[in-house]
């Protein structure tokens, strides 16, 4: 700690003090015997000039604006699940600060009728240019809307809030709120890992507090936000008890919408909702993962959490010598069974091939 002020300035205020009727006089925080000393003379001078003070009994004149509160529309999302079944594409943000391929990339999915564009934060945790950014240019140069994935790891409440009122101020407003990728499978194992909240409290720590004009201290935004937020669900998990047990929570702080894994068997989804009760209370936006091959089929049925590919669609994918096609009718053939169910499908192409999301959709929606 650093205290400049110097004993003849503390001095200068003993007359002040003094004129004012105070009766004891002393020093705090960085006092030394030299600034008493210099304090005791000036008492027993009582002479020199002196500063003049102003008791305030009443606020101050100038008072603070009042910000004119502004109506926000719902974003286009919003608007979109409410009328008609949605698309939307997980694009990653580039490697280098270069976003022109990405743009080009997302402009061919806004020609194929796609809704919105999930943008991930750190896929993997690989590093990658900063999914706000990466949002923000997809949606001033396109005009398309963006989802923007924002994981809850590796954030403390200060950055979390910032880059979130950040967000809206660039008019990304739809977020889709996760955990996010361990550090440890990434390009820095060794990055922090922490996080202050779990993404069901971020979606209430939105949709009750920033929604509400209010930071997670309660204090004044000045203005309410408007975020739709979306939060994960995993209807073909293991342990069914539990996932519920979080997506109640998730739906408690607000969630607008719900993006799930990909989906490859109807009878999860059946499972899942008899477990349920009946048909779950927001949109589903349904995971549809085009397959690439047999390996690949097989690899996300036995090393991925959550995913299950029944044995004939393996087998589908074993036995044909264009697996690239036959990965595309599966994804059609899915594509119209959920639509008896979701709202939505959030497609996921493999390996960057978003060539494939115009063979998957066209003519379904």
């Amino acid at each position: 700690m650093f205290y400049p002020s110097t004993p003849d300035y503390f001095a200068s205020y003993v007359d002040g003090f003094r004129s004012t009727g105070v009766g004891i006089i002393g020093g705090c925080c960085g006092t030394t015997p030299a600034h008493i000393q210099a304090m005791r003379g000036a008492l027993d001078r009582a002479r020199g000039e002196s500063i003049s003070f102003v008791a305030l009994t009443e606020e101050l004149p100038i008072p603070l604006p009042e910000v004119e509160p502004t109506e926000i529309p719902p974003t286009g999302l919003a608007e979109a699940l409410a009328e008609r079944f949605v698309i939307t594409v997980e694009m990653s943000p580039p490697r280098g600060h270069n976003p022109n391929r990405l743009v080009e990339q997302a402009r061919s999915l806004q020609d194929a009728g796609v809704t919105a564009i999930n943008v991930a934060d750190s896929p993997r945790a690989r590093m990658r240019m900063s999914p706000w950014a990466a949002a923000f240019l997809l949606q001033s140069r396109l005009g398309i809307e963006t989802i923007l994935h924002f994981p809850t790891r590796g954030r403390n409440l200060l950055r979390i809030q910032g880059d979130l009122l950040a967000a809206h101020a660039l008019n990304i407003r739809n977020l889709f709120v996760v955990m996010g990728d361990p550090t440890r499978i990434g390009d820095f194992p060794d990055a922090a890992d922490n996080f202050d909240i779990p993404p069901s409290g971020l979606v209430g720590l939105i949709k009750q507090h920033l929604n509400q004009g209010i930071d997670q201290a309660d204090q004044p935004l000045g203005q309410p936000t408007r975020f739709f937020v979306g939060a994960a669900v995993n209807l073909g998990a293991s342990n069914l008890s539990r996932e519920m047990r979080v997506l109640r929570r998730k739906l408690y702080g607000g969630a607008d919408f719900l993006l799930s894994q990909p989906i490859f068997d109807p009878a999860v989804v059946e499972r899942f909702l008899a477990a349920w009760g009946g048909p779950l209370p927001v949109p589903v936006i349904a995971g549809l993962l085009p397959l690439a091959s047999s390996r690949h089929a097989e690899f996300l049925h036995h090393e991925v959490p959550g995913i299950q590919i029944p044995q004939p669609l393996r087998d589908r994918m074993a036995q044909t010598d264009d697996p690239t096609t036959e990965g595309i009718a599966i994804a059609r053939d899915l594509l119209s069974s959920l639509q008896d169910w979701a709202h939505g499908a959030y497609l996921m192409p493999p390996f960057g091939r978003y060539h494939l999301v115009e063979a998957v959709v066209a003519g379904m929606i």
